[in-house]
């Protein structure tokens, strides 16, 4: 029992231990680690070297640490023992202690523990300017969001609201949470507060921040309309800035414009990533770029290309703790893509195979599309359609959660084509009509916006295409087809221009015009 613990710990332990030792012991003991100059700051005019020898000699209780280290703990059922004695001190000893260790804390940059012995002590106002310079490095540098929105979480909700700097973290944060809807509502906050000049005085640097995460957020949440004005508009504004977020903010430019099917505009900002990403020092990021890159080259039809892109990276960055395995894996199932669509079947299944279950740790929705059809295309290749739709009934529960509509968009697309190729033609059809349920678009969008994205009318496009060909519609799906290849003819968008060749050579041999259909067959070959 607690009590017998307790009535061991005061009669046969620190009852043989001299009056200072004991009173060393309770100062100390709400340090959960401790070194000689800690307990200096804390206990003034203490031979703090004596008192812990005496520790030492007379208990076991006490822990070091590291050999070389100088840092000690105490036994966890020890300390909540002289916890309780601490408790028992007046509020202002208390206080003072805690607060002798927290500027121990951050005059030696243990900002984590300063901002808990400034929270403890009852001083929010220093604790917060503390997280405001420990954020950039929790959040950007050492990826740790749990310990940031940790402390984040000890704070009065109406402080955070009010300051700026600690909303801007905070958003970055869920972004790579991955909480997108969280993380526009908090750029919403920062909104209001350049707006009604709430909390404390935003400067440009902040309020370029706000800019590049007004574009992420409509990035992320599907909103490639406001993505692709926002980019355009950041870009123009800050020539000048921080080469990694000139990357980022050029990559959603190449996102939003491959939505629109505008390959000119997704290479020259691709090529502004580029140069940009070059002058930083991250490889997370020249590993992003580099998958926005493959992404591109696989809208575009250049299978090669992505490979030849993602070999040019090189494995390096795999090895630093900034690139985590999200990326290595969006990288993976991008070559997968290029591999299945290069005709390199065993090379794609054994990326598929390694990287499957990062399906849903993509990000956005155009890189998890090409790893979704590489994971079902080989499935079907391989095993069968059965097994392929098995595996995409399997994802739509989980893919669903992760991303915007447009991929589950996207996933009941794949899943028409494979219906069609296992000759299941009525069901097919039946799931086909559902595609025109799921909204493309995110929440954001303008309510005199147009509903469907170029290339979601293009994906519609070629089920109505099949569709009519299942119907034997022949003049409607030439009608369909013949807009589709010139449309993808015309954007130099070679992966869609040879499968709608493909499609419009069956329907002129089904029509038993042969010379048509060798003639459209043979255009589709030259294409590939």
């Amino acid at each position: 029992r607690d009590a017998d613990v307790a009535e061991y710990l005061s009669e046969e332990v620190l009852r043989g231990l001299p009056g200072e030792v004991r009173d060393f012991l309770v100062a100390t003991c709400f340090l959960e680690q401790f070194n000689h100059a800690l307990c200096e700051a804390v206990a003034p005019n203490t031979d703090v070297a004596y008192m812990i020898e005496q520790v030492q000699h007379h208990t076991q209780f006490i822990v070091r640490l590291e050999s070389d280290s100088g840092w000690f703990r105490y036994h966890p059922i020890f300390r909540q023992y002289l916890l309780n004695q601490f408790d028992s001190l007046s509020r202002q000893d208390q206080t003072r202690m805690r607060r002798a260790a927290g500027y121990w804390y951050e005059v030696n940059d243990h900002l984590a523990e300063a901002i808990d012995m400034a929270l403890l002590s009852d001083d929010a106002d220093r604790a917060r300017s503390l997280l405001a310079r420990l954020a950039p490095e929790l959040v950007s540098v050492r990826g740790d969001l749990a310990t940031f929105l940790q402390l984040l979480s000890r704070f009065p909700r109406g402080m955070i609201e009010n300051d700026s700097t600690l909303l801007n973290w905070q958003a970055w944060a869920m972004f790579f949470a991955r909480r997108y809807r969280e993380a526009a509502g908090l750029v919403a906050s920062l909104h209001r507060n350049t707006q009604i000049g709430n909390g404390e005085e935003i400067d440009e640097g902040l309020r370029n921040q706000i800019g590049l995460l007004d574009t992420l957020s409509a990035t992320f949440m599907d909103d490639m309309v406001s993505a692709r004005r926002a980019a355009s508009d950041w870009l123009s504004a800050n020539p000048g800035v921080d080469p990694f977020d000139r990357a980022t903010v050029a990559c959603s430019l190449v996102l939003s414009s491959l939505a629109f099917l505008d390959l000119p505009t997704a290479r020259r900002a691709f090529a502004l990533a580029q140069r940009a990403i070059a002058g930083s020092d991250s490889a997370y990021g020249m590993a992003w770029v580099c998958g926005i890159g493959m992404t591109m080259d696989l809208v575009a039809g250049e299978p090669q290309q992505a490979l030849a892109r993602l070999e040019a990276l090189g494995t390096g960055w795999s090895d630093t703790p900034n690139a985590p395995s999200n990326i290595s894996s969006t990288l993976a199932l991008l070559a997968a893509a290029a591999h299945y669509h290069h005709g390199q079947v065993e090379s794609a299944e054994v990326l598929v195979g390694e990287n499957l279950h990062m399906l849903a740790e993509h990000g956005v929705s155009e890189t998890a599309a090409f790893g979704l059809a590489a994971c079902l295309r080989v499935t079907a290749f391989k095993s069968g359609a059965s097994d392929a739709l098995t595996l995409a009934c399997k994802m739509e529960s989980g893919l669903t959660k992760a991303y915007a509509p447009r991929l589950a968009f996207t996933l009941r697309y794949e899943r028409v084509l494979l219906l069609f190729r296992a000759g299941r033609n009525e069901e097919a059809i039946e799931v086909a009509s559902s595609l025109t349920e799921v909204q493309p678009l995110g929440e954001r969008r303008d309510a005199e916006a147009d509903p469907d994205l170029p290339s979601v009318k293009e994906l519609r496009q070629i089920v109505s295409a099949r569709v009519a060909i299942a119907d034997q519609a022949w003049n409607e799906a030439q009608r369909i087809l013949t807009g589709l290849i010139n449309t993808a003819r015309h954007g130099g968008r070679n992966l869609r221009l040879v499968q709608a060749l493909i499609l419009k050579a069956a329907v002129h041999y089904n029509q038993g015009d042969s010379v048509k259909a060798v003639r459209t067959f043979l255009d589709a070959v030259a294409v590939a």
